[in-house]
């Protein structure tokens, strides 16, 4: 219901810019190949483009229309799920892992480590760790079930929150890390607006949607410096639009992000203005846009890197999350990982190695 009541709300502030009618020329919706993923999006695109007419109304008691979501399989995919193998980023990870800031961090918190771990029954020895656990407390409350006294006295801590905000901060702490990790997708939003400027484009094509998940968003925002320390919540949106002023015939980017607010709120990029000149954009964002990605992600020796109209993009993920570029760029729908086994994490955090599920 959080993802059709979005799809509603994109609908209202695009409305009179893409048709009621779903056009495969107008929209192109991506999802990871996670099946939360693209449940998120198929709710979201019901509300979003619901049967406007005869045509379209093919069964007279169903209010829904099928409309095509594209994915790429996990292991090869670099942009929503974020799992193609990258060797330089495994690295990269575990050097973060072991540098004075984790340690500064672990020591601060250890006694919380050990609480949770004597009362939750598994190793809590890092934020991430904390993350999962806190993720299915959180999830158990918001629902009224009943959570255990040792649980309800640390849930809404400081300490819980912010070890749980700093999880998602640990995939893209560096420059290098971001390059890697949130690099390739921001660079796809700038190639589609360039696309779109340089009439390169279909002039149909308004609007890419993306379908993928917390991670994925807090990894776009962080790359970015956008990232607020607040995991993305349930169906949250991330828009990158594309305008162009009618007068001087400028291109600008503009970047929201709507969590649990009626309205997004707009992001300003370091260094730039809210409605930021799109030279500008790509100048500011040179550093973390990676060249030839294949190339980078080999191990350690390769070189380091220092660090009127709209054209909309939406990322997003079940319990997922969504943004969107509005040829302009907007969908962020958020996926939550749900807490059953097997597996131990049936969605790992993006930094988790495989033999710690």
């Amino acid at each position: 219901m959080q993802h059709y009541r979005l799809g509603k709300f994109i609908r209202s502030r695009y409305d009179e810019f893409i048709s009621r009618d779903y056009s495969p020329y107008e929209i192109l919706v991506q999802s990871s190949d996670v099946d939360r993923a693209l449940m998120s999006a198929s709710t979201n695109l019901a509300g979003l483009y619901p049967p406007a007419d005869n045509f379209s109304t093919w069964n007279q008691n169903l209010t829904w229309q099928p409309i095509p979501i594209h994915s790429l399989a996990s292991q090869l995919d670099n942009k929503l799920r974020l799992n193609a193998s990258c060797p330089r980023y495994d690295e990269l990870r575990t050097q973060f892992r072991s540098s004075d800031i984790m340690h500064q961090i672990n020591e601060e918190n250890k006694d919380l480590y050990e609480y949770l771990t004597n009362h939750s029954g598994r190793s809590i020895h890092d934020p991430q760790q904390v993350d999962y656990l806190y993720d299915v407390l959180y999830i158990e409350n918001l629902y009224h079930k009943k959570v255990p006294d040792w649980a309800a006295k640390i849930l809404t801590s400081v300490e819980m929150r912010n070890l749980t905000a700093f999880s998602f901060k640990m995939i893209t702490y560096t420059t290098e890390m971001k390059r890697l990790k949130g690099g390739p997708l921001i660079k796809e939003f700038i190639q589609h607006m360039k696309d779109r400027i340089s009439g390169n484009m279909d002039k149909r094509r308004k609007l890419f949607m993306y379908s993928a998940h917390d991670t994925t968003v807090a990894t776009v925002l962080n790359s970015l410096d956008l990232y607020a320390m607040i995991p993305p919540p349930y169906a949250s949106l991330v828009l990158v639009e594309l305008l162009k002023n009618a007068t001087s015939k400028q291109y600008f980017v503009r970047i929201g992000f709507k969590n649990t607010t009626e309205d997004p709120y707009i992001l300003t990029l370091p260094e730039c203005q809210q409605i930021c000149p799109f030279d500008d954009f790509v100048k500011l964002t040179k550093h973390i846009i990676p060249g030839d990605w294949s190339a980078e992600c080999r191990k350690a020796g390769f070189v380091q890197y220092l660090g009127g109209s709209y054209l909309g993009i939406l990322i997003g993920g079940i319990l997922t999350m969504m943004l969107v570029l509005a040829v302009p760029v907007m969908l962020c729908i958020r996926h939550r990982r749900t807490a059953q086994e097997p597996p131990r994490y049936p969605y790992l955090h993006l930094q988790m190695d495989d033999e710690e599920a």
